[in-house]
């Protein structure tokens, strides 16, 4: 899969060792909003990167670039979710609509999984029944899960995160924290980006890429 972006440059080369053809890592350059400079996203690496921004519109840039990026899975504040859809319609239609699933069987029995091991338990009703319900109903974690959930199910490339760990307890954001090992254990050599707003009690991630914008910018 190629990775495109305006403004942005994946690079990728092919050296023969041996008589080996052998690709060196692609990069794709991220244009910072606050300067002239750029982030090397490292692609094929599993690296983690968290972009933190001092105002929307540089998260705003950001989230633009990326948007126009083939293979790349936005998770939003509300999922991103279709509001006239059950979470069942929601969850399947990407995948369905891309043909990355043989059959619907496989494909809920793979949300199932994944939405167990993102955390989602329902003591009230087996989730096979919740996910007949509008996604409307949702809880700001639930919509989050759903749309993390929607990424795996479509396999992506990158998956980017803006902005969320805002409006979460601390438990919550524990449980957010966690999906960067439930995505890496599917996908270890993909990317994954957080996308932040400076505010208080945002985590600082363990074992990534850090950047922030000035606080004058």
């Amino acid at each position: 899969m190629q990775v495109k972006a305006h403004d942005s440059q994946v690079q990728g080369t092919h050296n023969v060792v041996r008589g080996t053809q052998v690709s060196e890592p692609r990069e794709l350059a991220l244009r910072l909003p606050w300067n002239d400079d750029s982030l090397c996203i490292r692609l094929d690496s599993g690296a983690v990167y968290q972009v933190i921004c001092h105002t929307s519109l540089q998260a705003k840039s950001i989230i633009d670039q990326m948007e126009q990026c083939a293979g790349v899975a936005i998770i939003s504040q509300n999922g991103g979710l279709f509001s006239h859809l059950s979470v069942r319609e929601n969850l399947y239609l990407p995948s369905a609509y891309y043909g990355s699933r043989s059959s619907l069987i496989e494909l809920e029995q793979d949300a199932l999984d994944l939405l167990g091991a993102t955390g989602m338990a329902r003591s009230a009703e087996p989730l096979e029944q919740w996910m007949c319900n509008s996604s409307n109903s949702l809880g700001r974690l639930e919509k989050r899960q759903v749309a993390f959930v929607r990424a795996l199910l479509s396999r992506p490339e990158i998956v980017v995160f803006d902005y969320v760990f805002e409006g979460l307890t601390r438990s919550e954001i524990d449980t957010v924290i966690s999906w960067r090992r439930l995505f890496h254990r599917f996908f270890p050599f993909r990317t994954l980006i957080f996308v932040d707003g400076d505010f208080h009690g945002l985590p600082k991630l363990q074992d990534c890429v850090s950047v922030a914008s000035p606080e004058n910018h």
